[in-house]
């Protein structure tokens, strides 16, 4: 059973792991343009570990090239340790119909590290558990069409 200490120790592990990544994300943003979706989704395992998920229109699903763009980024920031929390990295286009019903239901563009989202209704879409979801960005999909 984890102590209070150990608690607190883990929250502020990941209180600085979110941060690291939010300077990913605004450093690709910086290089390469605007990013939709930028999430992490911890799925129901032992391992606890994340899944790494960016949606861009400059970022192409299945291509090699974008997915070594964010995996640069992220390796240029994260230690060795925070690298493997994170089991994979997952490009989707932004016509992805789990991406559409993010920016559906969601809004996120400061990237705020407590910024959780409805686990159980997000798994029954995917098909699988779905522990704990972090929104570092997602564009709504009007705020694109207004700005």
């Amino acid at each position: 059973m984890e102590t209070q200490l150990q608690t607190l120790e883990r929250q502020g592990s990941m209180k600085e792991f979110l941060e690291k990544l939010r300077a990913s994300l605004n450093q690709l943003e910086n290089e390469h343009g605007e990013i939709v979706l930028f999430a992490l989704f911890q799925r129901d395992n032992p391992l606890e570990l994340w899944d790494l998920i960016v949606s861009a229109s400059w970022l192409h699903a299945y291509n090699l090239e974008s997915l070594q763009t964010v995996c640069s980024s992220i390796q240029e920031i994260l230690t060795g340790n925070e690298i493997l929390k994170i089991s994979h990295v997952v490009i989707l286009n932004c016509e992805d119909p789990t991406v559409v019903y993010l920016r559906e239901n969601y809004n996120v563009s400061n990237g705020h590290p407590e910024e959780m989202i409805d686990c159980e209704e997000l798994s029954d879409r995917l098909g699988f558990t779905i522990k704990r979801g972090r929104l570092l960005r997602c564009r709504k999909i009007s705020s694109l069409i207004e700005d």
